[in-house]
């Protein structure tokens, strides 16, 4: 529930407060099938709301836990 509710805010504009959701699941939910999708959504949402500091870090965490990810070039991609 909480990655739809965070794609839901993410997709109506509200992206500031899709990140919250989306890291309460990267966070809270390690087990979960959506945590890699919701990893990446996550510094997506921060990089498009200027928070690139906090974007590089989940970006880096991301490919530290799942360099083998599909997402993964497109997380390598983003860091720049």
């Amino acid at each position: 529930a909480l990655y739809f509710l965070a794609e839901s805010l993410y997709l109506s504009g509200k992206k500031g407060d899709a990140v919250p959701h989306y890291r309460e699941l990267v966070d809270k939910f390690s087990d979960s099938t959506l945590n890699a999708d919701a990893a990446y959504a996550l510094g997506v949402a921060l990089e498009e709301t200027k928070a690139y500091a906090e974007a590089e870090q989940v970006y880096a965490a991301f490919l530290a836990k799942r360099p083998e990810h599909e997402l993964a070039p497109e997380v390598t991609m983003r860091r720049g």
